[in-house]
């Protein structure tokens, strides 16, 4: 992905954005037509994703000490911080998005 600012920087985005989503989102042409409200609705995507992720972790600590249980609580571990910073990095994206600076 560019940075914000670079040439062709915002179609690098959009590209990242629409791998964060739902593959059906592809297939939207507001979201084509205007990355921003895609940034938007990825921030909220995601943030919904890292949430399930740790009700999940949360559930399955409670669940047991059972090999399935460790071995679920391991992946959920995993994939927090990995949502937490794709998440971070759509939060940047849509700031950059709004802000006219970059308008290209």
């Amino acid at each position: 992905m560019w940075p914000p600012g670079e040439p062709g920087w915002e179609q690098t985005a959009q590209a990242w954005l629409l791998d964060q989503t739902p593959p059906e989102w592809r297939l939207v042409p507001v979201l084509r037509r205007h990355p921003s409200v895609l940034a938007w609705l990825a921030v909220h995507h995601l943030a919904a994703q890292l949430q399930a992720a740790r009700a999940a972790w949360s559930d399955f600590t409670r669940a047991g000490d059972g090999q399935v249980v460790q071995e679920v609580c391991g992946m959920l571990a995993q994939v927090g911080p990995e949502l937490a910073g794709r998440l971070r990095s759509a939060e940047y994206l849509l700031a950059a998005l709004e802000d006219n600076r970059y308008a290209t």
